[in-house]
């Protein structure tokens, strides 16, 4: 049989497929402050969704936020799917029964890289904690710009973004400009690696004063529940895979 015959033999058809379906989608949905498109497909024989059981979820989200990180593409693929059908049939919300081993794919264009620096808190403590002793506290993340060039990551700190709120209102006129750029890659031992590290620093309004800062590589370890296997960083865009694990309470 045929791989396109065997996925259209598993694909559910009629209402209990429908109705679980539509179900994901109203969780997924709840779980996100935005999405614009939001495809799913679940693969199992309707005997084995009526038992709560899915043995395959593929999904796929165009221009999601998330907890204000914001994603241009999203891609999702979880086997192993145990749901509760029955408080779902009656109505109730769909609940995760165990945790799910999820393959993760995730497009991010330089324009959605500064929203999320901007708009996520949880991603500006990340930030702030990493690079603690490259920049100073004085930073507004709000007001920061993200570009790609080439392989290395650069966030600009420029005007405001760069000065503390007494410097704005007293020396504007010396207020820098900050460029941290550095190059990201998945490391050994699931870790995260920040290598080529530099914080560049010109003064306004002249710039005739400039000076640029190294540091050493930084690795960032991942949660075990967390694996990740491919970054890139090419023509403005931040693609990264992984695994992770999906808890019904998360």
């Amino acid at each position: 049989m045929s791989q396109a015959n065997l996925r259209s033999r598993l694909r559910p058809k009629g209402s209990i497929g429908t109705l679980v379906s539509k179900a994901l989608q109203l969780w997924l949905r709840s779980q996100v402050e935005q999405i614009d498109r939001l495809d799913i497909e679940i693969s199992g024989r309707n005997r084995d969704i009526l038992s709560g059981y899915i043995p395959s979820v593929s999904v796929f989200a165009d221009r999601a936020v998330y907890r204000g990180l914001h994603l241009s593409q999203m891609a999702l693929f979880g086997e192993n799917v145990r749901v509760n059908l029955w408080q779902i049939l009656k109505g109730q919300p769909l609940r995760l029964l165990d945790p799910i081993p999820v393959t993760i794919e995730l497009q991010l264009s330089e324009a959605d890289l500064s929203a999320s620096v901007a708009k996520s808190a949880l991603l500006q403590n990340a930030l702030r904690d990493l690079f603690r002793n490259v920049l100073p506290d004085t930073v507004e993340f709000e007001l920061a710009r993200v570009y790609i060039r080439g392989e290395a990551l650069v966030i600009a700190f420029e005007g405001e973004a760069a000065c503390s709120p007494s410097q704005v209102s007293t020396e504007q006129q010396h207020c820098e400009i900050m460029r941290l750029s550095t190059r990201v890659s998945v490391a050994d031992e699931n870790r995260l690696e920040f290598a080529d590290l530099r914080l560049e620093i010109e003064r306004t309004p002249q710039l005739q004063d400039r000076q640029t800062l190294e540091f050493s590589t930084v690795f960032v370890p991942f949660d075990s529940q967390i694996e990740l296997t491919e970054l890139t960083l090419n023509d403005g865009q931040f693609s990264c895979c992984g695994r992770l694990l999906v808890r019904g309470d998360d």
